[in-house]
């Protein structure tokens, strides 16, 4: 996927995995990891899983916040 994300607003609603490999800087094997674990924001449709942009980005903040809280 070429990037031509500029701001938070340009991002899709929804992502699947080969959009949170893009935008975490994972491999998509990783993503599909990622996106299989339990505290990771996932919303299952049939056999896809896609996250929401909104979780997604929560996500990323609260992952932030834990890593700062670490000494």
């Amino acid at each position: 996927m070429k990037s031509t994300i500029k701001n938070f607003s340009d991002i899709p609603v929804s992502l699947n995995a080969e959009d949170v490999a893009h935008f975490l800087g994972i491999s998509r094997t990783k993503a599909h990891t990622l996106m299989n674990s339990k505290d990771f924001p996932t919303l299952h449709i049939g056999k896809r899983k896609i996250v929401i942009k909104d979780n997604f980005l929560r996500w990323i903040e609260n992952q932030s916040n834990v890593t700062k809280l670490q000494p």
